[in-house]
């Protein structure tokens, strides 16, 4: 939560060799535990990020889909999409 305070509040990328390294390098734990709990789901697959209606429907209830609409809901912040 603090990385994503941080990341809104001085609107910093939270995504890879682009973005904060400091605090991606210890936000990678929600995307790896959040992908567990979606092995062998029978709705949501690797390709599931790109459609907002299931990244919408699901990310309170999947740590991996909130992690990915918080990236989507940044850089809708950052670059003003």
């Amino acid at each position: 939560m603090l990385m994503r305070k941080l990341q809104t509040t001085y609107n910093l990328e939270p995504a890879g060799s682009h973005g904060v390294w400091g605090l991606d390098d210890y936000h990678f734990l929600p995307f790896a535990f959040g992908a567990s709990e979606l092995i062998n789901h029978s709705e949501i697959f690797p390709d599931s990020i790109h459609v907002d209606k299931i990244v919408d429907l699901y990310y309170d209830d999947y740590i991996y889909l909130g992690c990915i609409k918080f990236i989507k809901s940044v850089f809708i912040i950052i670059y003003n999409i």
